[in-house]
């Protein structure tokens, strides 16, 4: 197949059509490296039907213990043809039970269901210790003490020092609040210390592992462990206004990573999933728990993973196994929560008896717009944040005293607290979660709200002032908050600042509304109630601001809608979300993880630049343009063999070359001599270490990545030919193809190298390798 027929395909990694498209040539995949029998341990019968004794053959899998380079990109299509052949051979050893034939095709439903039961119990571990922590800094329950505050009832809670009140009162309490915060905010932070894959959300990253990169650490137990608790620890603090939502997406992958390396190591009917492809896809479906467990939403968590993941026809299976799954989650943290008044579904409940009228479409249109914009602000002034901070960690040129206090995490960390617990307190909600506060703003003033939440914010003569004072607060801190090596999401503080913002609007438009006796509201103003709730608004802000955030549209809607149940509302709702989508569509801004992405990552290609490229000169330029400023490495296989010590040192110089770059999905290229450059084949350089170190090969012993004749094999000669990849299996062009055609290639089939030959059909006059570095790396410029 030509590379131009593949670039203009739409495959994907685990496609059937690509497993079919290159079906020819698909080597044996072994679980470990074999010897074979030599003519002494052969019987008569065997001796005579065997000719002399083969060299050492290395077959293509190494060995089970074969664990891939950090950022490499696995082999999709030899993972899935091994997963097929180790299930097929399992089918056929089980003829005789149909029972155990049942267990081995659906395998994969103990591990997400047990997976699915496990997070959910951890989801509300976390939401109940996170709150009860941040509650008992302002008060305590008196009928039992581990109540917080929304369980316990207005009535039973009691506030430290209500019974009087000074000046100096207040100020103690302020100090004594921020110190504990500092202390929770501190041990959260040390935890994090430890690893540096603890801090952030980890959406960015997971996207890359469920794409295919390898990240060995980011999923180990020890890593979820310790999230999880400095997790409790940071959004108790009430000091760094970040959300436990996407974190618990991290911890929902590492929980179902967890259950089935312990179910694939413990019974053969589940040896088939200790694979990295299928691995990929039963942690997707973790994705999905986590998202839906962190609001609520099955429905929505499911679409929220089909929008944000690249799954190509992997979809078709997640949609199922992540709907059952997502709904097993939630309906046990519905029904088992502590206090179900605050968890998710309850907490942000609406019932709004007012419908809304058709003058309100151009107000609803303008909350969208403004979220749509301000959500490309707030992206774009965190990522600026991100270069100010690096900068100044290496700037000395400044006083000594703010030197330091950057480069110092815990004095910096300690300094955001304070400083949030000061611009916070005078409003008087900072007892309450960004759940609760996120509730109070989609209820009227009117309205009866649980514990009288309503009365912290909106209490104010000028609400109108303390609703903007509090966007303000919000969108800085916020932001600045999550550049802090810490755990943390942004998924539901982008969820507050546009429910604060909507909030504005909503009121401004009643404000209208009431003093107004235009016919529009003639109903309204001669029946003397209110037509517009400013509630609506901070739902359909809350939705468009997110959706702007995430790039995302129909999850947007429907998490919002399921966090609400604001049916009436369902097409302003959908306005608002369309407009804030098209406005970050018009400004060719990606989504808050996407850009994360495309800034840590060398080798992320943007799935969403095809239309933006085609219509730049970046269309027009050749492939041979973008291939000379990488020299790549070669073996000729016809000259002389190597020893095992000669390869061993020409791999040692490699990497001391890229004095410790990233190489992971680099490799040796294999011609057959220096005078005629066919291409035979490629070797990844982690692959074949892992081959000579393991096998642990005399290190005079010649290596051959050909097959030799039965003439010349001898027990000397080490062949290495089923564990490269041969020529007609790697993707190769002429020097014409052009870079987007490459870039569609790499981001479809993630194709990690494109090799330019003269002749892309049999592979003659090899010039070189585009990489998928060097083409982010033009992107990028």
């Amino acid at each position: 197949m030509s590379g131009t027929t593949l670039a203009r395909s739409n495959i994907y990694p685990t496609d059937e059509d690509l497993f079919i498209a290159y079906s020819e040539s698909l080597p044996i995949i072994s679980s470990t490296p074999s010897i074979l029998k030599s003519s002494n341990s052969l019987s008569p019968e065997e001796r005579d039907s065997h000719p002399a004794p083969p060299a050492f053959i290395v077959h293509s899998d190494i060995s089970k213990t074969h664990t891939y380079a950090d950022d490499q990109i696995i082999p999709w299509r030899k993972l899935h043809a091994k997963q097929r052949i180790e299930e097929s051979a399992l089918q056929s050893s089980l003829t005789s039970s149909n029972v155990m034939k049942f267990l081995v095709k659906y395998n994969r439903w103990p591990i997400i269901i047990t997976s699915s039961i496990i997070i959910s119990f951890l989801a509300i571990f976390l939401d109940w210790s996170s709150t009860w922590l941040n509650d008992i800094k302002y008060g305590y329950c008196e009928t039992n003490i581990f109540d917080v505050r929304e369980s316990c009832g207005a009535e039973k809670w009691h506030f430290y020092g209500s019974g009087r009140s000074s000046i100096l009162l207040g100020i103690l309490k302020l100090m004594l609040i921020t110190l504990v915060s500092i202390v929770l905010a501190l041990i959260g932070l040390f935890i994090s210390k430890t690893s540096f894959w603890i801090s952030k959300s980890g959406i960015s990253e997971l996207k890359m592992i469920i794409l295919g990169h390898v990240n060995n650490e980011f999923l180990q137990p020890s890593i979820i462990v310790k999230k999880f608790i400095a997790l409790i620890f940071i959004c108790s603090c009430g000091g760094l206004l970040v959300g436990y939502e996407g974190p618990l997406i991290h911890i929902s992958c590492g929980v179902i990573s967890f259950v089935i390396e312990k179910f694939s190591s413990s019974s053969i009917f589940f040896q088939s999933l200790n694979n990295e492809a299928i691995k990929r896809e039963i942690i997707s479906i973790g994705f999905v728990i986590g998202i839906s467990l962190a609001f609520g939403a099955p429905i929505g968590g499911l679409l929220f993973s089909i929008e944000n993941l690249r799954l190509g026809t992997r979809v078709n299976t997640l949609a199922w196994n992540g709907f059952v799954c997502s709904s097993i989650a939630t309906f046990i943290l519905v029904e088992i929560h502590p206090f179900k008044r605050i968890s998710i579904n309850e907490a942000f409940k609406v019932d709004i008896a007012n419908g809304w009228i058709l003058f309100e479409t151009l107000p609803y249109v303008f909350v969208g717009l403004v979220c749509g914009l301000l959500s490309l602000l707030f992206c774009k002034l965190h990522m600026k944040l991100i270069d100010i901070r690096a900068k100044f960690k290496t700037y000395d040129a400044m006083p000594k005293i703010i030197y330091k206090l950057i480069n110092n995490s815990f004095a910096e960390i300690s300094l955001l607290v304070l400083i949030t617990h000061l611009l916070t307190y005078p409003l008087e909600f900072s007892p309450l979660t960004l759940n609760n506060i996120l509730s109070t703003l989609f209820y009227d003033c009117d309205e009866n709200l649980p514990n009288g939440h309503n009365l912290s914010i909106f209490q104010y003569q000028n609400k109108l002032f303390a609703l903007a004072y509090f966007f303000v607060v919000l969108f800085f801190l916020s932001n600045y908050s999550y550049c802090l090596d810490i755990p943390g999401g942004m998924l539901l503080p982008s969820l507050t600042i546009g429910a604060t913002l909507g909030r504005i609007i909503g009121e401004l438009v009643q404000i209208i509304q009431i003093k107004s006796g235009s016919n529009i509201f003639l109903q309204c103003y001669e029946e003397n109630k209110k037509c517009v709730s400013p509630g609506s608004y901070a739902i359909v802000g809350a939705a468009s601001f997110f959706a702007g955030f995430t790039n995302t549209s129909v999850a947007a809607v429907v998490i919002v809608f399921e966090l609400t149940g604001a049916v009436t509302y369902l097409i302003p709702l959908m306005l608002g979300v369309v407009i804030s989508k098209t406005v970050v569509d018009i400004f060719g801004y990606k989504g808050f993880d996407e850009l994360w992405l495309m800034k840590i990552s060398k080798t992320y290609l943007s799935p969403e630049l095809t239309e933006t490229m085609s219509l730049s000169q970046f269309s027009e330029v050749p492939i041979s343009d973008a291939i000379g400023d990488y020299d790549p490495h070669i073996l000729y296989v016809d000259d002389v063999l190597l020893t095992v010590k000669e390869l061993s040192e020409k791999l040692e110089s490699v990497y001391d070359e890229n004095n410790g770059g990233n190489i992971s999905n680099d490799g040796f290229v294999l011609l057959t001599n220096r005078f005629n450059c066919n291409l035979v084949g490629w070797i990844n350089f982690n692959d074949l270490s892992q081959i000579l170190k393991s096998s642990n090969f005399e290190s005079e012993r010649l290596v051959s990545f050909m097959t030799t004749s039965n003439e010349m094999k001898n027990d000397n000669i080490i062949e290495l030919d089923s564990s490269i990849v041969p020529s007609n299996e790697i993707i190769k062009v002429n020097a014409e193809y052009s870079l987007l055609s490459a870039y569609e290639l790499m981001n479809r089939m993630l194709i990690t190298n494109i090799f330019v030959c003269s002749d892309q059909r049999d592979g003659s006059g090899f010039k070189g390798i585009l990489r998928m570095a060097d083409l982010a790396k033009l992107i990028k410029k």
